[in-house]
């Protein structure tokens, strides 16, 4: 009972001794000073900074807009096909329908050959040979861009 008491009694002083008290760093105002109008400023006389700052805002919403945008030409997407033509950033193929399919290769594409003991790149990369790409397609440019 006297353990209990002790823990009660400390925790009380450690809440009450705890506390930290916070004070406004203006004057509040006065029930009086309510009354009386305020004055606020017109449109026309805002300061230089506040029209900095507007412009800013207006700079920054617009590139939001734009990277929106972007994002939604953007999708992840695969395609298999028979490669026709090969360069050092670009697998052209024919995809299974026929059509003609365009995929960007870059430093990020990672290349899988099916046994995993040997080392595959675009190097090892020939007219005919059938593969599969995964990547983020561009609905404007219509190519994908590799990842796998």
């Amino acid at each position: 009972m006297k353990k209990i008491l002790i823990a009660f009694v400390l925790s009380i002083a450690i809440i009450s001794f705890g506390q930290k008290h916070a004070f406004a760093v203006s004057v509040t105002p006065s029930p009086k000073a309510s009354i009386t109008p305020s004055k606020t400023p017109s449109p026309t006389s805002q300061t230089p900074t506040t029209e900095k700052l507007n412009e800013q805002i207006s700079d920054l919403k617009e590139k939001i807009a734009s990277r929106v945008a972007q994002l939604k030409l953007v999708e992840r997407r695969g395609m298999v096909g028979v490669v026709t033509d090969v360069s050092d950033t670009q697998i052209t193929l024919t995809d299974l329908s026929g059509n003609t399919r365009f995929a960007d290769v870059d430093e990020l594409t990672k290349f899988y050959a099916l046994k995993e003991t040997e080392s595959f790149g675009i190097s090892d990369i020939q007219k005919g040979t059938k593969l599969g790409i995964l990547g983020l397609y561009n609905k404007q440019t219509r190519k994908i861009l590799a990842r796998f």
